[in-house]
């Protein structure tokens, strides 16, 4: 497999850059329990995640294979909805002051703008220039799959 830096896209790069960021950060803190310590996000099933926004998307560019944008967008928009519940639910109650204490950490607000980096990076990919192109590439696709 020849692959050469070089010659990958704007779009291609800031995939495989978001992509490693998002790996990086399953490795580190996800939830933060003061003295008891915290939780990484790779034993806190953020692997899952990983999987959905950056799986199709990687294979993509490491096999020059085009997919259909309606999956990595997709998968990626999910990561990216994923991982702002989990920072809202990332919650402990104070038994003290009857406070709500959110414990996100710092790993998964990284992983939210590794989301965002890779849906900047499908949109240079897929030549996307507005809204309304994202819409009528995800309405062909549609029309695509119903065809065959």
């Amino acid at each position: 497999m020849g692959f050469k830096l070089e010659e990958l896209s704007k779009g291609e790069k800031t995939i495989i850059i978001s992509g490693i960021v998002a790996l990086i950060t399953l490795f580190l803190p996800w939830r933060d329990f003061g003295l008891l310590g915290d939780v990484k996000g790779i034993s806190d099933y953020a692997w899952l995640p990983f999987i959905l926004g950056w799986g199709l998307s990687l294979y993509m560019v490491f096999q020059k294979k085009m997919i259909k944008a309606t999956f990595c967008l997709g998968g990626t928009v999910a990561a990216f909805l994923w991982s702002i519940l989990y920072i809202l639910s990332a919650t402990v109650e104070n038994p003290f002051t009857d406070e709500t204490i959110y414990n996100a950490s710092w790993g998964v607000l990284i992983f939210s703008f590794a989301t965002i980096a890779q849906f900047i990076g499908l949109i240079l990919e897929y030549k996307i220039k507005n809204v309304a192109e994202i819409t009528k590439v995800i309405k062909e696709d549609i029309a695509s799959c119903k065809q065959k």
